[in-house]
């Protein structure tokens, strides 16, 4: 084996030529009986350049397989910005749906009362807004359908529904949806 040196480096490159040189002569027996090097060499010292090297074939297999796994990646990474974008303008349509909710619920509505105040009403409206969040300065229109009906006379309750319809605009996937998020909620009288 080889002897160790404390005082200076030994390389890598320099141990892999000496185990070369020093196989090389060892041979392998083939079945006819004669002995073969296994390891030829141009000269006894130095093992020949084509051992050292990787071939074309090698090279262009790694190219690929690396180009393979970068353009997953790259595919993922696009993958998870929509879907992030996507979660973001789904959760401004939810906020505007249940904002509309909530305006519906601010109205005043006491039966009891002589007159009877009604400004609730049963109705169906709809109105049109930009969404609070935008990607790239890309304003993306929703559609509130609000109804408002009566679930039952005795108590008096009323159903209070908020559609929002959107649609998503991608820079990848071209235009999908449209989308709808939904806020439902019940009211009874003078609340």
């Amino acid at each position: 084996m080889l002897k160790t040196n404390y005082g200076s480096v030994v390389s890598s490159r320099d141990v892999c030529k000496k185990l070369l040189v020093r196989d090389s002569g060892a041979g392998i027996e083939t079945t006819s009986g004669r002995r073969t090097n296994a390891i030829r060499t141009t000269t006894g010292t130095t093992p020949r350049r084509d051992l050292l090297g990787f071939t074309l074939v090698e090279v262009v297999i790694a190219i690929l397989i690396s180009t393979i796994i970068f353009s997953t990646v790259i595919y993922a990474y696009v993958g998870a910005n929509d879907r992030s974008e996507w979660s973001a303008y789904s959760f401004a349509a939810q906020n505007m749906a249940m904002q509309a909710v909530e305006q519906a619920r601010t109205a005043q509505w006491v039966p009891e009362n002589w007159p009877p105040i009604d400004n609730l009403g049963t109705t169906n409206y709809t109105h049109v807004e930009v969404l609070d969040f935008s990607f790239y300065g890309v304003p993306i229109l929703a559609t509130n359908f609000v109804s408002i009906s009566t679930v039952t006379n005795s108590p008096e309750i009323r159903q209070l529904r908020a559609d929002c319809v959107w649609s998503f605009v991608s820079r990848y996937h071209g235009a999908a949806g449209p989308f709808t998020n939904t806020a439902v909620t019940f009211r009874a009288a003078d609340q």
